[in-house]
C-alpha cells in the first residue's frame, strides 16, 4: 500500500511537470514578438554578428528616446493631475497638458518608426520579408500595457 501511494505521487508530479512544460512552451510560442530586441531578431531572421551589433546599436538608442518620451509622458500626465485637482478647472492649462502628453507619444511613434525603417536596411530581402511578418504581428496584436 505505501509503495503504490509513493508511486501514484510520483506519476502525479511527472503528469503536472508535463502539462507545465507544455503549457509554457504553447505560452510562449502565442505571445507576441519583441521586435525591439536584437537578441530575439537575431533568432527570428538568422542576423549575423554584423546585423546584430548595428541593431542592438538601434535599439538601445531608441530604448533611450522612449525612456525620455516616458518621461515627458509622465510629467504632462503630473501636471494634468494637479490642473483638475484646482477647484476652478482651467481649460486652456488642460489643454496645454493634454497636447504635451500627445507630442511625447507621437514623439515616441516617430522614434520608433525611424528604427524600424533602419532596422529594414540591414536586411536581406529575406530577412526583411520576415521582418515585415513580425511587424504586422505586433501591429496587428491587441496592445499590451507598456512598451515592448
Amino acid at each position: 500500500m505505501n509503495q503504490r501511494f509513493w508511486i501514484s505521487v510520483i506519476v502525479a508530479a511527472v503528469v503536472a511537470t508535463a502539462i507545465s512544460f507544455a503549457a509554457t512552451r504553447y505560452y510562449r510560442r502565442s505571445t507576441t514578438p519583441n521586435i525591439h530586441d536584437a537578441g530575439n531578431l537575431r533568432s527570428e531572421l538568422g542576423l549575423d554578428t554584423a546585423q546584430t551589433k548595428q541593431i542592438a546599436k538601434l535599439e538601445s538608442e531608441l530604448q533611450s528616446t522612449l525612456a525620455d518620451c516616458c518621461k515627458k509622458h509622465c510629467a504632462a500626465r503630473f501636471d494634468l493631475s494637479q490642473e483638475l485637482a484646482k477647484a476652478q478647472a482651467n481649460r486652456a492649462a488642460i489643454q496645454a497638458c493634454v497636447d504635451r502628453m500627445c507630442a511625447a507619444q507621437a514623439e515616441s511613434e516617430q522614434a520608433t518608426l525611424v528604427v524600424v525603417l533602419r532596422v529594414r536596411e540591414l536586411l536581406t530581402p529575406a530577412q526583411r520579408e520576415k521582418y515585415a511578418q513580425l511587424l504586422n504581428q505586433q501591429l496587428c496584436t491587441p496592445a499590451t500595457m507598456g512598451y515592448r
